[in-house]
């Protein structure tokens, strides 16, 4: 953690990953060696699932549940979406028999090259614009898109190819095979989020599934980043949906891990920047977010992904207030491996269903995710230094102990 507030590494790690990529293979790469024994060790469970087992008995000792994260994305090819498939599909299998798997999850640019949730997202939102534009691809789904959702670079059009129409039957074949194996053992699938030029396309796939799957309970789920403007109104949006359609919503809600490249794409384009210019409106929209779902649990699945000790205050005084239960089937708290682990372990005491999520993966696969953490330490969060506190204290605590000893 201290060194993920260290503004110059943050600054100039992805300039040495990309040259250590390009001069090493992974097996004798010396970046990959100390990344592997530092940031990976700390963040993330293992590199196979079976390596991530003892992190999730570990955490169930705890009283904490555990949502296994396969952590690779940006799939190049068909061949590799395939293989990452089975790869969750056995990460389901896991949970159908360890206590304290509760969710799986899954990252839709696993499944499938994100160039096609880019193509997919600029044709949604040019078919919502009104441009001339037939989707022979689009499922039937309930509305996810919003007028406020459509950035002014949207406006180009040019149909899906034939091989890129074949993909996305794929995509959706490969994650019904994974929702359909969630449905079967009862439990749900949370639907991680992506870049803002991908996410309708995600938006479109998880309400179509949201449809098919969560009629007597939330089974699949989607993710709200509530540092985009527009997070609050689709969530409305989303839970008018599902009470039209008489199924329940299934919603994470995160504050989002892409707000420096979505500030560096907005730049380039020449466009606004799709999020919140400050942070405290970040928080203000989680936590609104937080309470409108508590308000309509009945009808809803809540994840409060956070690791913000105001937020996750705010959201158990609100179930305070209506009369929820700590332990409510629905409601869950989560924050990630390696992160916040003073609130994951005292919501875990006072009878609060805690998750950790748990990445795992290939050391080379997961430099992404791991960058992310980096980042989201010295940019988004500010509440790590507090950790780093805690923990300094703790190992005084320690040593001092151990010298009378």
């Amino acid at each position: 953690l201290d060194l993920c507030a260290q503004n110059w590494l943050v600054g100039i790690a992805p300039t040495i990953l990309e040259a250590d990529r390009k001069l090493f293979r992974p097996e004798i790469s010396p970046v990959l060696s100390v990344v592997r024994q530092t940031f990976f060790k700390h963040f993330c469970a293992g590199e196979n699932l079976q390596e991530s087992i003892s992190a999730l008995r570990n955490l169930r000792s705890l009283n904490m549940n555990t949502v296994l994260d396969f952590s690779v994305e940006d799939t190049l090819d068909s061949e590799t979406a395939g293989r990452n498939t089975v790869q969750y599909l056995k990460t389901v299998e896991l949970a159908s028999k360890e206590d304290g798997l509760l969710f799986s999850c899954v990252k839709l640019t696993a499944l499938t090259p994100p160039r096609i949730l880019e193509r997919m997202t600029s044709l949604l939102r040019a078919e919502h614009a009104d441009l001339p534009s037939r989707l022979s691809w689009k499922r039937a789904s309930p509305e996810f898109l919003l007028p406020a959702s459509i950035p002014s670079e949207s406006s180009s059009f040019s149909k899906l190819t034939a091989e890129e129409e074949h993909e996305v039957g794929r995509l959706f074949e490969r994650l019904e095979r994974i929702c359909e194996a969630c449905a079967r053992i009862g439990k749900p699938l949370l639907i991680d989020a992506e870049y803002y030029s991908q996410q309708p396309a995600i938006d479109h796939i998880a309400a179509y599934f949201m449809k098919k799957y969560n009629a007597k309970e939330p089974v699949v789920y989607t993710t709200y980043q509530m540092y985009l403007k527009d997070s609050l109104d689709r969530l409305k949006l989303g839970m008018e949906e599902a009470k039209k359609h008489g199924y329940f919503l299934g919603s994470k809600l995160v504050r989002g891990a892409y707000i420096v490249s979505e500030g560096q794409r907005a730049k380039k384009l020449n466009i606004p920047s799709p999020c919140w210019d400050t942070i405290e409106q970040t928080h203000q929209n989680y936590d609104a977010g937080v309470s409108l779902v508590l308000e309509n649990i009945s009808r809803c699945g809540l994840v409060i992904a956070s690791h913000n000790r105001a937020s996750v205050k705010s959201a158990v005084e609100k179930m305070v207030s209506l009369g929820l239960p700590p332990d409510h089937p629905r409601v869950h708290f989560a924050t990630l491996y390696g992160m916040a682990d003073y609130l994951s372990l005292k919501l875990a005491r006072t009878g609060f269903n805690a998750h950790k999520y748990v990445p795992f993966g290939p050391v080379q696969d997961v430099l992404p995710y791991l960058m992310r953490r980096m980042q989201e330490n010295r940019d988004v969060l500010g509440g790590t230094q507090f950790e780093r506190k805690l923990i300094k204290q703790e190992l005084k605590r320690r040593v001092g102990l151990a010298s009378v000893l």
